[in-house]
C-alpha cells in the first residue's frame, strides 16, 4: 500500500511582500543619488574635454593668424562694420561659410568651422554650437527667441523653425554654454585713435560704449589689442572662456537667446564675470528673485565652472574663486575702479578686498 504525501509550498504573506517592496525601495533610494552623482561627474569630464578641445583650436587659430585671438575686433570686424549685414551672405539668406561668426561676438565658429563640421548656415551653425558643442551639463533648453520669433532679420524664420521643430535634431536650442570674458575683446577709454578705429571699415566703429569700449569696472591698458602677446604675463592665470549662460529673464524665468547678428554688448558668447550685476554670474543681479536660478545655469558643476585658460589648461573654479579673482578676467595691467562697498554693483566685495581701487591687475 502506497502512501501519498502532500507537498506544502509556502506563499508570501502580505506583510512579507510589503517588506520586500520596502527593501527594494530603500535600495533604489540609496543607489539613485550615487547614479546621479556619477552621471554628473561624467558630464563634468565631458565638459572639460570639450573645453580643452575648443581651447586648443583657439590656440591653433592664433598661431595661424600671428597671435590674434578671435572675437569682436578680429573675426567680428565685418559684422561690426556693417551692423551685422555681412553675416547674412551674398544672397542675404544666412548662408556664408562654417568659419563665419554667427554674431559680432561669436569667437567659436571661426575656431571650429570646418574642423568641427559646422554648417555654412547661420541659424543651423548656432544650433550646432549650442546643442552639439555645448557643455554636457547644459541641459536646459531655450523656451523662445529674442526678439520674439527671431525678430525681423533675413534669416529669422530659419531660427524659428529650428527652435520650434528641432525635435528631429534633438529638441529646441539648448542654453548658452561658454562665455568669454569681455575684457579680452574691449579697448581702453584712453586708447589712441589708431586702436579706437582698429580694423573697422568705416573708421568710426569702436568709439562708443556699445561698439567696443566697455570699462566698468575696469579699464584695459591703452595699447591693448586682442593678441596673445597682450593678454598677460602669465597665460595660466587668464581665462579664455568658461561655463556660463545668459538671458534667463525674471520674473518669468524665461530662457531665450539673442539672434541679432550685431548685439550691443555681449551676445551669446561673452560676459563680464567681474560685475555682481551681470546676467550670467551676477550674485546681485538687480532683477533676480528667489534662489537666483540664473546662477545654477552658469555655476552648473557643483556650484562651480570649468574654465579654459590661455595656456590650454582647463581648471575647475568654485564660485567664490570666480568672485574673488578679477585678474583672471582681464589683461595684465588693467586698472580697476568701482563704487566701493558690500552692495556695489561694480565689483564683488571679495575682489575689492584683493584688488583695492586703482590697482593694476597682474
Amino acid at each position: 500500500m502506497h502512501t501519498r504525501t502532500r507537498s506544502h509550498r509556502s506563499a508570501f504573506t502580505l506583510i512579507e511582500l510589503l517588506v520586500v517592496i520596502g527593501i527594494i525601495a530603500l535600495l533604489i533610494g540609496l543607489l539613485l543619488p550615487a547614479i546621479s552623482k556619477a552621471r554628473d561627474v561624467a558630464r563634468t569630464v565631458v565638459c572639460a574635454s570639450t573645453s580643452r578641445g575648443i581651447g586648443q583650436l583657439t590656440f591653433f587659430y592664433s598661431n595661424q593668424y600671428q597671435d590674434w585671438i578671435p572675437g569682436h575686433y578680429t573675426t567680428g570686424e565685418a559684422s561690426d562694420a556693417t551692423n551685422g549685414a555681412a553675416l547674412f551672405g551674398p544672397s542675404n539668406d544666412g548662408n556664408t561659410t562654417p568659419n563665419t561668426p554667427t554674431t559680432t561676438m561669436d569667437w567659436i565658429s571661426p575656431v571650429l568651422g570646418d574642423s568641427g563640421g559646422l554648417s555654412a548656415n547661420r541659424a543651423l551653425r548656432t544650433y550646432q554650437l549650442f546643442n552639439d558643442w555645448g557643455c554636457a551639463s547644459a541641459r536646459a533648453v531655450n523656451q523662445t527667441l529674442f526678439p520674439p520669433t527671431g525678430g525681423s532679420f533675413p534669416d529669422s524664420q530659419q531660427f524659428a523653425t529650428l527652435q520650434n521643430e528641432g525635435g528631429s535634431r534633438g529638441g529646441p536650442y539648448r542654453q548658452v554654454s561658454y562665455l568669454k570674458p569681455v575684457n579680452f575683446d574691449r579697448i581702453s577709454t584712453t586708447a589712441p585713435s589708431n586702436i579706437r578705429q582698429y580694423r573697422n571699415f568705416s573708421g568710426q566703429r569702436g568709439v562708443s560704449t556699445s561698439d567696443g569700449i566697455f570699462p566698468t569696472p575696469t579699464n584695459v591698458p591703452a595699447n591693448f589689442v586682442p593678441r596673445l602677446d597682450r593678454i598677460g604675463t602669465q597665460l595660466s592665470s587668464k581665462v579664455l572662456f568658461m561655463d556660463g549662460t545668459r538671458f534667463l529673464e525674471y520674473p518669468e524665468l524665461l530662457l531665450d537667446f539673442d539672434v541679432s547678428p550685431d548685439p550691443n554688448n555681449f551676445s551669446s558668447f561673452t560676459d563680464q564675470p567681474i560685475r555682481p550685476l551681470g546676467n550670467a554670474y551676477g550674485f546681485r543681479r538687480s532683477d533676480a528673485t528667489g534662489d537666483k536660478p540664473h546662477l545654477k545655469l552658469s555655476f552648473r558643476h557643483n556650484d562651480g565652472v570649468q574654465a579654459s585658460f590661455f595656456d590650454n589648461s582647463v581648471r575647475y573654479l568654485k564660485r567664490a574663486e570666480v568672485y574673488e579673482r578679477a585678474d583672471y578676467f582681464a589683461p595684465t595691467g588693467t586698472t580697476v575702479f568701482y563704487a566701493a562697498g558690500p552692495n556695489s554693483g561694480d565689483m564683488y566685495l571679495e575682489a575689492q578686498q584683493r584688488f583695492p581701487i586703482g590697482t593694476k591687475l597682474p
